[in-house]
């Protein structure tokens, strides 16, 4: 029976001393539903602010790979040239959206299906828009 009790008093202790640790690094004081305010460890931003970059990019390559099976490899090329040559931000926004050697796995394993959800797409838009403003 004592062996239960240390051994669960001992995971205790360790969960303090961690949270100790914790809390040497920075805390955040929260007031909890009875009144009690309570001292929490600050959470690390490393992990969100990752996680966020990495959406990010996922979302800028997805919309790359959409405009290129929307507009046409030429289109997209001769619009790109565009950007290019106008001011700075355009010049940039040019260079992230040049195909990338991921955009271009994207686009090599799924133009079929992006191709598919456009065509799509542009058949349920008048039914929607037609919808909206009550056509129908």
């Amino acid at each position: 029976m004592s062996y239960y009790a240390s051994r669960s008093f001992g995971r205790k202790l360790d969960r303090l001393e961690r949270k100790h640790r914790k809390l040497a690094r920075g805390g955040v004081t929260v007031l909890r539903s009875d009144g009690l305010m309570v001292l929490r460890p600050r959470r690390s931003g490393l992990p969100r602010a990752i996680a966020f970059a990495v959406l990010v990019a996922i979302f800028v390559v997805g919309f790359k790979a959409v405009v290129y099976v929307a507009e046409g490899p030429i289109t997209y090329q001769t619009r790109l040239d565009r950007l290019s040559a106008g001011t700075a931000p355009e010049a940039m926004a040019a260079r992230v959206m040049e195909i990338d050697p991921v955009t271009q796995v994207v686009l090599d394993h799924g133009e079929p299906l992006i191709d598919r959800g456009l065509q799509r797409w542009n058949e349920f838009r008048p039914t929607l828009i037609a919808q909206y403003w009550g056509r129908l």
